[in-house]
C-alpha cells in the first residue's frame, strides 16, 4: 500500500515505523501484565482519594 501518493520508499519507512510502534506496545502490554499479576493489582480495588 503506497500511502496517499507517497514515494515507495517513504511509505516503506512510515509501515516500518508503524510496525515498530505497535511491536513495542505489544511488548510492553505483554511485560505489564505477568508484573501487575505478580504484585496483585487486577484484584485490589483503586485508592480513591478524598
Amino acid at each position: 500500500m503506497i500511502l496517499g501518493g507517497a514515494a515507495p520508499l517513504d511509505a516503506g519507512l512510515i509501515q516500518l515505523l508503524v510496525l515498530i510502534s505497535l511491536l513495542l506496545v505489544n511488548a510492553l502490554a505483554a511485560a505489564a501484565t505477568p508484573w501487575l499479576g505478580c504484585r496483585q493489582t487486577w484484584d485490589r480495588p483503586a485508592r480513591v482519594s478524598a
